[in-house]
């Protein structure tokens, strides 16, 4: 293992946000260095890379510099648990820390969007939904909380209890958004499944910037910086989506998030999913079938319709010949014989040891 560098401890004041004064008495330090507790790595940039200290502080790193940060902000008043982009808008990222808060933040500011907090407890962990880019989930002591921000800002749209009332420590969606797992200090794992959720918007990232840009009505200084740092945040960026016809489609709203009972693994083998596997072969069956008859009879009719027309005499011949009653196999008979006797009335013409020659066969056949 290589050393990369060492993050300095915070001497003076920074921007971010505001430290609560404590009349505290500190030890004498015995290093200059802050402890780093978590490591992010930027979404785009492959050498930029995030540390967040125990401090509070977010140190912006390069690999290409190993002696010093780029940037610093503090971004909690108490140490820094969690810090995650958004897969829908690599700009904006989240944190969460000791100082009850969930914070959303932009790149080059080094103030708040957003601010969430419940309770008077830390945050030990904060991520974002990977299919509704507007969804985030924390855990505060024993209890989930659910944040819609395209709804609302100053409460959770969901807060369920832990089923042992045990402190949690971390939380995750599943890849479809559809579950979640969470663990706690006694070492129990609990997956939930969750109802009500919207509908994944066809523009995500729109629906997240509205969002951001809706909750900042109430501080105009602050969405006044925001459009400032360009794209997709800007005017300009705005206005080219709106010439272009860009729409905004959304599912509809099913209202707030809520947790069906589930206990451990047992969620996953329940009668819901049995009902559902059978359903969607049921559903794929008729399909098959369906799709199967209307192909016969769409071949059937352009076979039909492409075919050559027939005279009214060759379709009433080939009526009287390809027919499988008695009274056609006497037409058939019929009909044969006709004809022979038309070849012997032509026979008959010639000399007689030709007519004679006919007669025997006739008499033959």
């Amino acid at each position: 293992m290589t050393e990369m560098m060492k993050i300095s401890k915070i001497e003076d004041k920074i921007l971010g946000v505001n430290r609560s004064d404590q009349c505290v008495a500190y030890d004498i330090l015995m290093s200059h260095s802050s402890g780093a507790l978590v490591l992010c790595q930027h979404p785009t940039l492959s050498p930029i890379y995030f540390v967040g200290s125990d401090e509070g502080a977010i140190y912006r790193c390069s690999k290409n510099y190993l002696y010093h940060h780029i940037d610093s902000f503090l971004a909690h008043d108490g140490p820094v648990y969690r810090m995650e982009f958004s897969r829908f808008c690599p700009k904006l990222f989240l944190t969460c820390g000791a100082d009850w808060c969930t914070r959303i933040w932009i790149e080059e500011l080094t103030e708040p969007l957003i601010t969430l907090s419940t309770t008077f407890a830390c945050v030990p962990y904060a991520t974002w939904c990977p299919t509704y880019s507007t969804i985030i989930a924390s855990i505060v002591n024993n209890e989930i909380c659910i944040w819609n921000i395209k709804r609302r800002t100053y409460a959770p749209a969901s807060v369920t209890r832990s089923p042992n009332e045990a402190r949690l420590v971390k939380v995750a969606f599943t890849d479809n958004g559809k579950q979640m797992v969470t663990a706690d200090v006694q070492g129990a794992v609990y997956i939930y499944n969750l109802e009500g959720i919207p509908f994944s918007p066809y523009n995500q990232e729109e629906i997240l910037i509205e969002s951001v840009k809706k909750a900042l009505l109430t501080k105009p200084d602050l969405l006044k910086k925001l459009r400032k740092t360009g794209p997709p945040f800007s005017d300009e960026h705005q206005k080219s989506i709106r010439s272009g016809d860009k729409k905004v489609v959304e599912g509809p709203d099913v209202g707030p998030l809520r947790r069906l009972p589930a206990r451990g693994l047992r969620v996953i083998r329940s009668k819901a999913s049995w009902s559902g596997l059978l359903a969607g072969w049921l559903a794929d069956w008729l399909a098959d079938w369906l799709a199967g008859w209307l192909a016969g009879w769409l071949t059937g009719w352009l076979a039909g319709w492409l075919a050559p027309k027939e005279s009214a005499e060759e379709c009433t011949v080939a009526r009287r010949l390809a027919g499988t009653n008695c009274a056609t196999a006497v037409s058939r008979q019929s009909y044969y014989a006709r004809t022979q006797l038309r070849e012997l009335s032509t026979l008959l013409r010639d000399p007689e040891d030709t007519r004679d020659q006919c007669s025997c066969e006739l008499m033959e056949r």
